[in-house]
């Protein structure tokens, strides 16, 4: 049971200094001093830090399906689930004001294994693609109207809503987040 909790305990501490270090901004060595474990032994759990990479965008991709899909139950319009992905993202703020996984590691990307990456864009893909769900249904029951393929837009509004909370980061200031979200959501309505 112990070995579970320091995983978990690992993947905590990592995900939390990647949101806010971004992957190289962080080593074994800081994530033992966090959890209280010597280096070595960070390695019975993750072998590699690609490993430990990997592992972090899977898991945030598992927990991003639960919450879309729950945005999804909870909401019927477009206008309420655009709300709701600024409020997932505006909570990553608010807790010690950390980015999305997905902009963090896109920034990175370079540096990055081919196997994170994989799982990066696997990432992307699942949320732009029940973003563009989204847009389809709304669309089609003539609540949203847009240019384009509902994929196209899902990719400009995912994309427009991670600079968003980039620039709420970098200013120290959340409402720039959901201005740029209601903004989003306003065009869709009035198009």
């Amino acid at each position: 049971m112990a070995s579970t909790d320091t995983k978990s305990q690992l993947m905590d501490a990592a995900q939390k200094l990647c949101q806010t270090r971004g992957y190289n901004g962080f080593s074994f060595h800081d994530l033992a001093k966090i959890v209280g474990i010597r280096t070595a032994s960070i390695h019975y759990h993750f072998p590699t830090k690609a490993d430990l990479g990997k592992a972090l965008i899977v898991n945030y991709r598992q927990r991003m399906e639960m919450a879309l899909a729950e945005i999804e139950r909870r909401e019927s319009t477009l206008s309420g689930r655009l709300k709701r992905v600024a409020g997932l993202l505006r909570a990553n703020l608010r807790d010690g004001d950390r980015m999305c996984l997905c902009g963090m590691l896109a920034a990175e990307v370079d540096s990055i294994s081919p196997e994170m990456r994989k799982e990066l864009q696997r990432l992307f893909d699942e949320v732009e693609g029940w973003l563009a769900r989204c847009l389809e249904e709304a669309r089609k029951s003539g609540n949203a109207s847009f240019s384009g393929s509902p994929a196209s837009a899902a990719r400009a509004i995912f994309g427009a809503m991670e600079g968003a909370m980039m620039s709420a980061r970098a200013f120290g200031d959340e409402e720039r987040l959901t201005d740029s979200a209601r903004w989003i959501a306003t065009q869709l309505a009035e198009a």
